[in-house]
This record gives structure tokens, C-alpha cells and sequence, in this order.
């Protein structure tokens, strides 16, 4: 199934690997708080902070957060959970770097935000805003057109609450999310520093998305050999059609198959996001 999801089981206990199709739940509420392989790797002028951070948040969001320190909030097109960095201050000047991530089809955002965005082995120590957007309902499958509106909502809700550094966004997706992050990510690619793709495919209309990207982003695409939901021949095919586009593709491949791991995105993805900046 392509729309098959990972879930890192006890969520917050090990954030070891997840089991394809089956969704998990990312905890209990917990305390209340308030916060106002091949291929190459591709940068967008890494250190170079063109443009600056953008505005600060323009209004105060209180929070309730779970045992692994996340919360929900909701905008007029639906819900995201997030997962701020433990020496984020509102009260200081502190723009930060924000993945944005789209979880495979059953999971849920609150999950994928713990086993994808902020895994417990580094809740002390991340330096990034992690966001994860609710498909609707929850559980369901992705729109990529469809839902647009509801990722532009989350991205913007997010960044009037909290200091997110606009040349720093990631954006992120695994499986059927992965379908929704690249045409997000190729539609409006003058929101992002970059894209990390996890076991997934380009969606339909990828040449005219690829053709039609404001700048040619840099990709890290993390792939299965033995992924029958994404088989690595039309992986590879896709790889084909990013690179003869011109966008900088960093190819991992790894003789794994579909389930989602979430040291995969804590070791390997992750860091990858390190030093990409939007022109």
C-alpha cells in the first residue's frame, strides 16, 4: 500500500521502527505550558542568511503539552502538532529553523511528530521547531492539490505564534505524505530551503511541478530496495526525472522496506537539513 504509514510503537519510550499501515499514538496529555549512498547533497547558499529570518510572531499562542512535549493547534482549515526546541524563549529574539512533515496514510500528525520530527533521544537537545499537519479527517489519506490550503494554513498559523526562521523551512513527507510533500514543496518552492523525501515517489504532474519550481531546491530522497509499496526501479526513474531537471538530488538508498524507522529521520534525514537557506 502506498499510502502505508509507520508508527514508532510506545511512543516517546524508544523511538525504534514503526510497522507499515498501523497508526500509533504519540502519548498521554501530560503539563500545561506556555509560549507565546549517490547522487549529490545540495545547499542554497549555506551560511548565507539572505533576506534575514522574517517577522517575529505577531501573537501569543498558548499550549498544553503532552508527555513528550508536543502540542495541538488549529487553524480555520484544520489541525497541526508541533514540538518546539526545549531552549526556545518567546520573550527573546530567537528565530529557528521548522521541518514540516506529512505522515503516511493512518498515521496522524500527532504521532509523526514524535517518531519523525522530535524523537525523545534528542527532545534536550534539537534546535529546530518540528510541525506535523493533520490530514481531514484524521487518519486519512492526502490530497496533494486538495489539501494546499490547509499545509499554507498550518505553515502560517505556526510562524504568527512562534519566531520561525522563513529561510529555514523544510519541508518533509513520508509514503503518501512524500506525494504531498514534493507537490507542496515543487509548488511553492520559494517557501522552502529544501525537501527530504522518506520511502515515496513523485506525484502525479511531477514533470510540469519540476518544470514549474520557482528555484531548484535541494532533495534528499531516502529509499527501500525491498519497498514493495515505492519498488526501486520507479524510484530510480523518478530520481532520473529530478535530476535532468537541474535540482540538486541526494539519492540514499538502504535494503530496507516500507516501515518507517525513526532513526532514519533522527541519524540520516535530519542532519541534511543542516545549513540549507532559501534564496
Amino acid at each position: 500500500d502506498a499510502g502505508s504509514s509507520g508508527a514508532s510503537g510506545a511512543s516517546g519510550a524508544s523511538g525504534t521502527s514503526g510497522t507499515s499501515g498501523t497508526s500509533g499514538t504519540s502519548g498521554t496529555s501530560g503539563t500545561s505550558g506556555t509560549s507565546g549512498t549517490s547522487g549529490t547533497s545540495g545547499t542554497a547558499d549555506a551560511g548565507q542568511d539572505s533576506g534575514g529570518p522574517g517577522p517575529a510572531p505577531t501573537k501569543s499562542c498558548p499550549i498544553t503539552k503532552n508527555a513528550e512535549g508536543c502540542f495541538k493547534l488549529s487553524t480555520s482549515k484544520g489541525s497541526y502538532w508541533a514540538r518546539l526546541p526545549e531552549d526556545y524563549k518567546v520573550s527573546a529574539p530567537d528565530p529557528r529553523p521548522m521541518i514540516v512533515l506529512l505522515h503516511g496514510c493512518g498515521d496522524t500528525a500527532q504521532n509523526f511528530v514524535d517518531w519523525g520530527g522530535a524523537q525523545w533521544e534528542v527532545r534536550s537537545t534539537h534546535e529546530f521547531i518540528a510541525m506535523a499537519v493533520d490530514t481531514s479527517p484524521v487518519n486519512a489519506c492526502w490530497d496533494p492539490v486538495g489539501d494546499e490550503a490547509k499545509v499554507t494554513a498550518a505553515i502560517d498559523d505556526i510562524s504568527s505564534c512562534f519566531w520561525v526562521h522563513q529561510k529555514k523551512i523544510t519541508m518533509a513527507g513520508y509514503s503518501a505524505g512524500g506525494f504531498g510533500a514534493y507537490h507542496y514543496a515543487l509548488s511553492h518552492a520559494e517557501r522552502f530551503a529544501g525537501l527530504l523525501a522518506y520511502k515515496t515517489g513523485l506525484p502525479s504532474g511531477a514533470d510540469a511541478l519540476l518544470a514549474g519550481a520557482a528555484w531548484q531546491l535541494p532533495i534528499v530522497h531516502f529509499a527501500g530496495t525491498n519497498d514493495s509499496s515505492f519498488p526501486i526501479a520507479g524510484v530510480k526513474s523518478d530520481w532520473a526525472k529530478i535530476k535532468a531537471a537541474g535540482f540538486p538530488l541526494k539519492t540514499i538508498e538502504k535494503p530496507v522496506n516500507h516501515n518507517g524507522e525513526a532513526d532514519d529521520w533522527r541519524l540520516v534525514l535530519h542532519p541534511e537539513m543542516t545549513g540549507w537557506i532559501a534564496p
